[in-house]
């Protein structure tokens, strides 16, 4: 399994060997991966399915 820089992975999500998560992906809360994920897209479901693409997440930090 290879993770990229900037990947964002949802809670209880499987990854099978030898897939490679591209940078600025998003997978969905219990997904499983099966096949490589490109770089800027939302997946989920199982097996995974590519959703949304061109997206960007940013993490906000609220400060008081």
């Amino acid at each position: 399994i290879y993770i990229k820089d900037h990947v964002w992975c949802g809670k209880r999500s499987k990854i099978l060997k030898g897939v490679i998560i591209e940078e600025n992906a998003i997978i969905g809360m219990e997904a499983l991966v099966t096949k490589n994920i490109s770089p800027n897209t939302l997946n989920a479901g199982i097996p995974t399915k590519c959703i949304r693409e061109n997206i960007n997440w940013d993490r906000c930090f609220i400060s008081e």
